[in-house]
């Protein structure tokens, strides 16, 4: 037998053999003595009870190994080491040597200014509670060493302080302390090797310059750029970096070389491209770059992919052939090749032959008999050409048709259906007629569902996840599927672990199928404890009052997914994740480790925006978002126009009382001037405080109060019924809404819809001055969807009305209705929309007491970020609910343009009345921040 052999069933030996191999001669052996040597560690007091020995026990090899697995496992011990010592023939002493694992528990930094203290940890790799181990803690020393050096502090001295921790020597505290020392500059940049272009050129297409702080960020993203003009340039091929960095410690500046080698620029020529494309859309089919080596290659490959672009636009029968020139000064390319390996210039021709576009004449499917042909052509990509629809020939999307077909029909129960298709092209191959042939085969239904094993939920429970029945076409999909469906249902109540074998048997004639499901139930499982990480300025239970599940419920992942959701909108992680971990001593519990990684407590807002009311406008946020750890957030907000200040403070306690309820306090300042935005001044002071509560997923409830100190001057002539409506005048209100959102996006929704109602009672109860009392209802409904990827279709309906009661003659001016402008009717200045000599005279609005908006519109992309809309608006305001009038609702027509921004879109839109009274001009502009509705 060969020594290789020997060793290693020496190895396996000594691997499977108990421990200790040579403790042998103490088995059996009566143990009198117990002691502890924790190698200058105090001893973890809950480890002994980990140690099921005690004196009078018998020696034994394999209880001693599952006492030392036990120890392991807790996470807690380094290394364990069991010295026996004989006392007499029978008996013996054992003593324990452990070693404990340090952990860092935490790390306090100071004496940095260049990063933050989260950028620090991520640099260290830094989470609360894992091992310490000096040379690992070196090497993370060493990674943020490497992180200052990289943004020019060359000089930076690390320091680290290990800290035990009085209640638990276990634990260290790690003080660092950061000597960043000066941040070098940039003393010159300059450009080595073949640069082709003198350095002005390049230096102005580099951020860097002299005398800059040095970055290595700044100069990887500075040779980005390098690449991007040689690109341009016609040097595909060339090569920036890596650069060279000399840092002169006596004068603490860098000098940066950045070597490129240019090649050969190349140039491609096109000819015969069709009126839909050119250079630009056709240059980055040519994989071409400084890693290419093979050039004839990589053009021959440039020519297929613009082939198969030609063939996916419906040109079936493009070709594509590429030939190259070669140039270069003073002599001719191939000299050049000899001496210096290239050419100064290379032209690469393309040329791009039978650009002819198929149209689809005619589809036809044949020998079906349950579907129509109507049905069938819905189905398949490809259509017939039609006055407003153009669709061309393709081979792959052909390919993808009879696939297509072939699923829908395996769908239906026809399991060996079978799909062919025939292209004719008429004599110009400008036009082609398809037929499918389709046979269809036998058709199989479900005959029946047998359940098996099901004993811990009920066959009924079980049948309703199954979304098929009996009668049901059949497929192998449908069959998989219903055993994904119960394997839900049985995780849903705790067992993740259950299997289900699936059957199926089918009727001589294939007709019918037979399904049955053989379910291994396996155990329950239960949440075990949830272990915190990550979280070191939140408090526990921030983290711990959004949970959707405790120790002990039953296991269902939908919980953990629904928690990690609730945490998410708390707005105080950038990152959470969740760990099932199974518990070795108890297999029925699955406990829960989550790690967050915390987002900067304190952000500040700002930006401009437009209104065609109020011309140019800005504002300023900045928000506290989690105050003393607690999840509590205080926020001011400074916000103007030519004809607006506002600003606000708001203060928000979560889970109030430990209620699953929001409260939010706030106070607000603002001043309308008269103009074009409202008929009259307005100075109010508001104090508000609101409860927010999450019904469910989709639904919400807010209860708000608010006071509201008014004061109303400069009306227009005309506006005012009353001598009530100038003047100081105190509202108080209670204000509850409902609201269900389903949209995907709060700034630009594609699908879903938002409802909302709000009921405002303002009576002298609850701080209202007596001329001051009214309620009012306003509703509110918008619906989206998509009937294609880049189009959207909005709708909405508001509707609001107020009454007024007790001494109250009129309701104030400040809580009327007006209508009109950017967000409801779209052809009238800002609230310049009423019904003439009742809710608006002589062109100035005096409001009402009842409103009716309604608004469609279609949303499309056109290019990128950019769109485009139609719409349609209809509405009015009238004096009182009862009054509206179907007749007197004025509608506008429009079109508009807007751009997507990270603030919501940027709009313009153009409005034109299409029930113009006299003296009313045709149409009105509007530009505006963010949909309408």
């Amino acid at each position: 037998m060969k020594i290789r052999n020997l060793i290693l069933i020496a190895f396996y030996i000594l691997i499977f053999i108990p421990f200790p191999l040579f403790a042998s001669e103490w088995e059996e052996k009566t143990i009198t003595g117990i002691s502890f040597d924790s190698k200058g560690d105090a001893f973890d007091e809950s480890l002994r009870s980990l140690i099921e020995i005690k004196n009078g026990d018998r020696y034994q090899t394999s209880v001693i190994r599952q006492i030392m697995s036990r120890l392991y496992e807790t996470g807690k011990i380094k290394s364990v080491i069991l010295n026996v010592t004989p006392i007499s023939e029978n008996k013996i002493a054992i003593q324990w040597m452990l070693s404990a694992k340090r952990m860092i528990t935490k790390i306090a930094v100071s004496g940095q200014r260049q990063f933050s203290e989260q950028e620090i940890y991520n640099a260290l790799s830094f989470s609360p509670n894992k091992p310490f181990d000096e040379d690992q803690w070196k090497k993370q020393v060493a990674a943020l060493d490497a992180l200052y050096k990289s943004e020019g502090y060359f000089n930076v001295q690390i320091k680290s302080d290990f800290q035990t921790q009085p209640e638990d020597p276990f634990q260290i505290l790690i003080q660092l302390n950061i000597e960043e020392g000066n941040r070098a500059r940039i003393e010159s940049l300059s450009f080595t090797k073949d640069p082709v272009f003198p350095d002005l050129i390049l230096q102005l297409s580099t951020v860097s310059q002299k005398p800059d702080y040095y970055s290595t960020q700044q100069i990887s993203s500075d040779m980005k750029r390098l690449k991007k003009l040689y690109t341009q340039k016609g040097y595909l091929r060339a090569i920036i970096g890596p650069p060279s960095v000399h840092f002169s410690p006596q004068s603490q500046t860098v000098s940066v070389q950045i070597p490129i080698f240019a090649s050969h620029k190349i140039d491609f020529l096109f000819h015969g491209v069709s009126t839909l494309t050119g250079k630009e859309s056709l240059s980055p089919f040519i994989p071409i770059n400084e890693e290419t080596t093979d050039l004839d290659q990589a053009l021959e490959e440039g020519a297929r992919a613009i082939k198969n672009f030609y063939r996916e636009k419906g040109y079936p029968f493009v070709e594509v052939q590429v030939k190259t020139k070669g140039f270069s000064s003073g002599k001719n390319c191939e000299q050049a090749l000899n001496e210096r390996g290239l050419c100064d210039r290379i032209e690469a021709h393309f040329t791009i032959e039978n650009l002819i576009r198929t149209k689809m004449r005619q589809i036809r499917f044949l020998e079906t008999k349950l579907f129509s042909q109507r049905r069938l052509k819905k189905l398949v990509q490809i259509k017939e050409e039609g006055l407003l629809r153009k669709t061309y020939y393709t081979k792959e999307r052909l390919n993808e048709d009879v696939e297509n077909l072939t699923l829908f029909y395996k769908k239906e129960g026809f399991q060996s259906v079978h799909v062919t298709q025939e292209i004719n092209f008429d004599e110009k191959k400008e036009w082609a007629d398809l037929t499918f042939q389709i046979q269809e085969g036998v058709r199989t239904r479900i005959d029946s569902i047998v359940l098996k094993g099901a004993e811990k939920l009920s066959e009924k429970e079980i049948s309703k996840s199954l979304l098929f029945r009996q009668g049901d076409p059949y497929n192998k999909e449908i069959a998989r599927e219903g055993a994904r469906q119960m394997l839900t249902a049985y995780a849903k109540h705790g067992y993740a672990d259950s299997k289900i074998d699936t059957e199926v048997t089918f009727s001589e004639d294939a007709s019918f199928a037979h399904i049955q499901y053989q379910i291994i139930e396996g155990e329950q499982i239960f949440f075990g404890p949830l272990k915190l990480t990550g979280h070191l300025k939140t408090k526990d239970n921030v983290l711990l009052r959004e949970m959707r599940f405790k120790e002990g419920d039953t296991y269902d992942y939908e919980k953990v997914l629904l928690s990690q959701q609730r945490l998410n909108q708390t707005g105080l992680f950038s990152g959470i994740r969740f760990e099932p971990t199974r518990n070795a001593d108890a297999k029925t519990r699955s406990d829960m480790n989550l790690t967050v990684v915390e987002r900067s407590r304190v952000a500040t807002e700002f930006g401009p925006g437009y209104r065609d009311s109020e011309g140019v406008r800005g504002f300023f946020e900045i928000t506290h978002r989690n105050l003393f750890g607690t999840g509590r957030r205080i926020s001011g907000r400074a916000e103007g126009s030519r004809v607006e200040r506002r600003y606000s403070l708001h203060y928000k306690e979560p889970h109030i009382f430990s209620y699953d309820t929001n409260v939010i306090i706030g106070t607000t300042y603002f001043l309308t001037q008269a103009g074009t935005f409202k008929p009259f001044d307005e100075e109010a002071f508001l104090a508000t405080v609101s409860f927010e509560k999450s019904l469910s997923r989709l639904w919400k409830t807010i209860l708000l109060y608010e006071y509201k100190d008014t004061t109303i001057s400069n009306v227009k002539p005309g506006v005012t019924l009353t001598q009530q409506d100038i003047g100081r005048l105190f509202i108080g209100s209670l204000n509850p809404s409902f609201i269900r959102d389903t949209r995907n996006d709060l700034l630009n929704p594609t699908h879903g819809s938002v409802h909302a109602i709000t009921f405002r009672n303002a009576a002298q109860i609850l701080g209202s001055q007596e001329l001051a009392t009214f309620y009012k209802i306003t509703h509110q409904s918008s619906g989206f969807l998509s009937p294609t990827p880049k189009s959207t279709i909005a709708l909405s309906l508001r509707i609001g009305g107020s009454k007024k009661f007790g001494e109250t003659s009129i309701i104030p001016l400040s809580e009327r209705f007006f209508s009109g402008g950017r967000s409801t009717v779209r052809g009238y200045a800002q609230n310049k929309l009423g019904v003439d000599g009742e809710t608006i005279v002589n062109g100035i609005p005096k409001g009402g007491n009842a409103m009716l908006i309604l608004n469609e519109e279609l949303r499309f992309l056109l290019y990128g970020s950019f769109g485009a809309v139609f719409f349609f608006d209809h509405g009015n305001v009238w004096r009182e609910f009862k009054e509206i009038k179907m007749r007197e609702i004025k509608s506008t027509v429009g079109v508009g343009l807007y751009w997507n921004t990270p603030f919501g879109p940027l709009r313009m839109d153009w409005g034109y009345k299409l029930d113009r009274e006299k003296m009313e001009s045709a149409s009105e502009y509007h530009f505006t921040l963010g949909h309408g509705f």
